[in-house]
């Protein structure tokens, strides 16, 4: 990552993006997870950068992928575990964006 303030901003667009995917999980239970996705994929398209498309994909759906193994697991839980795992997230993005450059 670039810098301690794009890491903090990254984050918060991350959880704003596992929070959407979580909150519509629980509005549209009828749905499978690749419509809720779909639905976070609007979200995602307002905003600019590959890096940032990229790191609200991946953290919403980490969170899906959490919430399916764990169908007891509150929401405030879900997000800890998928915050915890950021960094490995950064990283992840980063590989990706660096190896297509």
């Amino acid at each position: 990552m670039a810098n301690q303030k794009e890491d903090i901003n990254d984050g918060i667009i991350m959880i704003s993006a596992v929070h959407e995917v979580l909150r519509y999980r629980k509005e549209h239970p009828e749905l499978d997870n690749e419509k809720v996705l779909g639905r976070v994929m609007n979200l995602v398209q307002t905003k600019k950068g590959e890096k940032t498309k990229l790191l609200m994909i991946t953290a919403a759906s980490k969170a899906l992928s959490v919430a399916e193994r764990n169908p007891r697991m509150d929401d405030k839980s879900i997000i800890r575990q998928v915050m915890a795992e950021f960094p490995s997230m950064f990283n992840i993005v980063g590989e990706t964006i660096n190896t297509k450059r």
